[in-house]
Parts: structure tokens; sequence; C-alpha cells
């Protein structure tokens, strides 16, 4: 009975991904056409990020849509370095940049999604787009978002880190890996979520639903307010898997900042819907199922087995890497498939045992519900 559960275990694991393949291949994302010109608010949560905005301000100035029709809305959360005097001369030399000082609380609610909150309904125009201070963003990130967001509630797209070192690019491989099966889910009318450093929202549909005052504070603020809009209240979504939307995150610099990075993501995404649970219970299984492999059949059959998986992640991400000209991270596979063994099996231990998140400077913790 075990070999069978093993076998539909790996099987049921290449299957799925061979109809994420196939669902590339088939139904890539198409580019719109640019023609949907209209005032864009972009807003903009920043605390302790000097080592970063640069890079992100030059990519927000270099954007190709009109700047006549942009507002640009940053809240300094509070920084303890030089960001709020970086963003303060942005703000005198550029007309559209505008920057607020975040001192209060808004109820229970903290960090980024405190800063959101006072930050949305100062915005003059419909269209908002949401995203980070330690992102670049491709020169094309409002024209496209823009076009995409015309008739959706909300929209999202995909972020990956880069780096330059080992621990970066194994990170950049994990978001590529990760992050794109979000895509086929999308298109088969059953969202996972959205990420808050590359999403945008009508803000009337924002309002509707009481905006993030009417949410309870979560350190997935993203995920939040995608449950409430989306999941909820059924509004439309469309997830943009396109290199001209893709847009680049600083990777976690050290194992602790990585692995609070985790626990936080975790955190929301234990709250998902029940396909994305499923997915996360999946892939949890899947290296124990491997290793019974050597306990249950001949050694032959599971080195072949093992074989399988791998051959079965490299064409997945030869394909999710290909839809968003990646291909560069593939050099890495072999060392990626060591690095991802060790996180699924440790990584829910660490969120097991682990009751607090360090975050931008901060510690929150968490309160382990009684049984």
């Amino acid at each position: 009975m075990l070999n069978i559960l093993i076998l539909f275990l790996i099987g049921l694991y290449v299957f799925v991904h061979l109809i994420y393949i196939l669902h590339f291949k088939f139904k890539p994302s198409k580019p719109k056409t640019l023609n949907y010109l209209v005032p864009v608010t972009i807003v903009v949560a920043v605390r302790n990020e000097e080592k970063n905005l640069s890079h992100f301000l030059k990519s927000l100035i270099q954007q190709d849509y009109p700047k006549e029709l942009l507002e640009v809305i940053f809240g300094n959360d509070q920084s303890e370095d030089n960001s709020l005097n970086i963003l303060k001369e942005y703000e005198k030399n550029y007309s559209w940049i505008k920057v607020v000082n975040i001192e209060k609380n808004i109820g229970d609610l903290k960090g980024k999604q405190n800063v959101l909150a006072q930050l949305i309904p100062l915005a003059k125009n419909e269209n908002i787009l949401v995203t980070d201070a330690d992102i670049v963003l491709p020169t094309t990130w409002v024209s496209y978002m823009t076009a995409y967001l015309k008739n959706k509630t909300m929209i999202s797209a995909p972020t990956i880190v880069e780096g330059n070192n080992l621990f970066h690019n194994l990170q950049g491989l994990d978001w590529l890996f990760s992050i794109s099966v979000i895509k086929p889910f999308s298109d088969w009318g059953l969202p996972i979520t959205a990420i808050g450093n590359n999403m945008g929202f009508k803000k009337s549909e924002y309002l509707k639903i009481g905006g993030y005052e009417n949410l309870s504070f979560s350190l997935t603020e993203d995920y939040a307010l995608f449950e409430k809009m989306i999941l909820k209240n059924q509004g439309s979504f469309e997830w943009v898997h396109l290199p001209e939307t893709l847009n680049i995150s600083a990777p976690s610099q050290n194992i602790k900042t990585f692995l609070h990075q985790r626990k936080r993501w975790y955190e929301g995404a234990k709250k998902g819907p029940w396909y994305a649970i499923l997915i996360f219970i999946h892939h949890i299984l899947i290296y124990p199922a491997l290793f019974s492999c050597f306990g249950i059949f001949n050694p032959l059959i599971a080195v072949i087995l093992w074989i399988i998986k791998w051959l079965t992640d490299f064409l997945w991400l030869w394909t999710a890497s290909s839809a968003l000209k990646k291909q560069k991270f593939l050099r890495y596979f072999f060392l990626f498939q060591l690095y991802f063994l060790v996180l699924t099996i440790l990584l829910p231990w660490y969120f097991w045992l682990n009751q607090k998140v360090e975050w931008k400077g901060r510690s929150y913790e968490l309160i382990k519900k009684k049984i």
C-alpha cells in the first residue's frame, strides 16, 4: 500500500508540472496594445531603504509612461537611516513625486499595511499601482500594468530576485520555481495570490471593501487585500506573466533575513485557497516520498525516480525562466536541487518552532492558536 502511495505522489508531481509546462506553451501571456494612457498613482512604503532607493528611483524615472500622467506617493515608515532625506531631494526635483512622513498607526495596523492604508486615500487617480523601494522596475512596467488593469479589479505580476553571489542566484531560481505556478491557476480561474511589490487595483474597488483599515493586521498585507477583493468579493483578476512587467527585487543578504522572510510568507500562505494549500502540502511530501523509495524499491528504481523528479524540475524551470527571459539562472540548477531539498525539509520545522518574525528592523510576535 505504501509503495502505491509513494508512486502516486511522485507521479502526481510529474503530471501536474507537465500540465503547467503545456499551459505555458499553448497559452502564453501576450503583450497588449499599449494605447491606454490614463492617470496613474504609484504608492510605495519605505523603511530603511537607503541602500536600494537610488536603484529604484532611477528605474522609476526611466519609465516610458508620460510623466504628466504619473503621481508617485512615498510613505516614509519611520526610517532610521537616510531614506527620508533621499526621498525629499527627489520630491524637490520631480513635481510628480510626493513624500508623506508616516507618524501614526491606524487601529491595529502596522508596517507596510499601515503605510498603504494612509497613502491610498491620498491618491488622486483611479488606477493604483503598488511596489516596494527595494525593487528595480522594467522601463515598461507602468505602461503594461496600466493596460492590463483597464478592465480588472486587480492585477499582479511576477517578481524575482537577482544578486551577485550564489545564495542570491539560488533565491532567484527559487522565486522562479514557485511564483510561475500562479499563472496557470489564474488562467484557470483559480487565482492564488497577488504579489505586494508588483500589483495594481482600482481605487474605487479598494474603497468599496473599506480599505486596509477594514482588514485585520497581516504580515502579508498583499494577500489580505487580494483575499478580500478577489476571493471574497469575486473581483476580476489577471496575472500578467511578461518580461515587461517583471520586477527585480533585492535578495535576502543573509540566512537570518531569508528565514524571517519565508516565515512571513508562510503566515500568508497557510491562509490561502484550498488548491494553494494542496500544492504546498504536496511539495512538502515529495522529498519524504523520494527518500522512502530506497527502503521500498530496489536502489536502481529509487535512483530512476529521483532522476525523473530532477528532469521534471528542469523542464519546469526552463519553461518558467524562458517565459521571463531569465534562462541565465539555469546554470545553478544542480546546486538548486540541493538548496531546495534542504529548504523543503527544514523550513516546516522552522515555521513551527519560531513564533516571531523580524521584518524591516521590527519584531512581530505571532500568537499560536490553542488546540
